[in-house]
Order: C-alpha cells, then structure tokens, then sequence
C-alpha cells in the first residue's frame, strides 16, 4: 500500500507542471496551481488528521483515497481553467496521502511495540514507491505522447491502495488482538 502511495501520489506531482504547460498553460500559471496544492496542503493535514482521529481509521482511508481519485479525475477535464483549479485545491486535500496515514495506520496496525523499526521499514517502500512514480509518469508520457494513460494507472492504483490499506487495517485488528489476547 506505502508502494503504491508514493508512486501514484509522486508520479502525479512532479509532472503537474510539465502536464499543464503540455495543454497550453503558461509556466507560471502551472507553478502557480503547484504553489496552490501546496498551500491548500497545510489544511488537507488537518483536516485528514482531524477525520482520522473523530471517524477512525477506515473512514479516513476512503477519504484520503477517494479525494486522491477525484483529483487524478480532474485532470482529464485540464483544458478547462476552473478544473485545473479544482484540482488544485483537490490535489492539496489528497496529497496529505503522504504524511497522515502511514505513521497512523502503521501504529494501528502493529501496535506500539517496535513501531519505530517497523515504521522505517515500512517508508523505504513509500520511498521506493515515490522514486518510480516520478520516471514512470515520464515514460508514459514519452511512449504515448500523453499522460492520461498515467493518469489512469494513478486512479485505478487508489482504489487499489485503498483496498489494500483496509485490508491491512482488518488484518492487523485482528492479529493485534489476537496477540493482546495471549
């Protein structure tokens, strides 16, 4: 699930400025929608932590997961101003994807004990995720002279980390309190 996090949300973007100049916009307008997702962030934080925290662990990953599809969505609607702007404030929200859920779920999932050596274990793979992401969105593009194959790949890969990341959390439940149990 951290594998397919870190490509889905780095193969996203790093390209938004490449994407958006390739439909026509200037490059100031592309770095603008990246300083956009970028500020809107800080709120998406919050927000998610605030979500995780009141709704719990399942609610939170079907939002962060399904904001994240919904911004993958509007970029096929790029050569619409008001939609490049919806998923700017879109890809803030989803991009929290990053830094909420990992360490939340991973204390969920295995509990307190080694959690900090688990937990670094567990980034290498959203790091690993994150450096293939980034060429991966570029090679599609220069394969297929578009990137909405990428796009497509990043929509279908979070429902997939969705359904992955509930699972880990029902497995873990479990194997936590079975553990307890002893």
């Amino acid at each position: 699930m951290l594998f397919l996090t870190g490509l889905m949300n780095m193969g996203i973007q790093m390209h938004i400025p490449a994407y958006l100049t390739d439909v026509g916009y200037s490059s100031t307008f592309a770095a603008n929608i990246v300083a956009l997702f970028m500020g809107v962030l800080v709120a998406g934080k919050l927000l998610l932590g605030t979500i995780f925290d009141r709704y719990g662990m399942p609610t939170g990953v079907v939002f962060i997961y399904g904001v994240f599809a919904l911004a993958a969505i509007a970029l096929f609607g790029a050569q619409s101003l008001w939609m490049v702007i919806v998923f700017g404030f879109i890809f803030g929200l989803a991009n929290a994807i990053m830094t909420v859920p990992p360490p939340l779920m991973t204390a969920e999932i295995v509990g307190p004990k080694s959690y900090g050596v688990i937990y670094g274990v567990m980034n290498i793979f959203f790091t690993l995720g994150s450096g293939i992401g980034m060429p991966l969105s570029g090679y599609i593009y220069d394969s297929t002279g578009s990137y909405s194959a990428a796009w497509s790949l990043y929509l279908v890969l979070a429902f997939a980390g969705m359904g992955l990341a509930l699972l880990a959390l029902s497995k873990g439940r479990a194997r936590l309190t079975a553990r307890e149990a002893l």
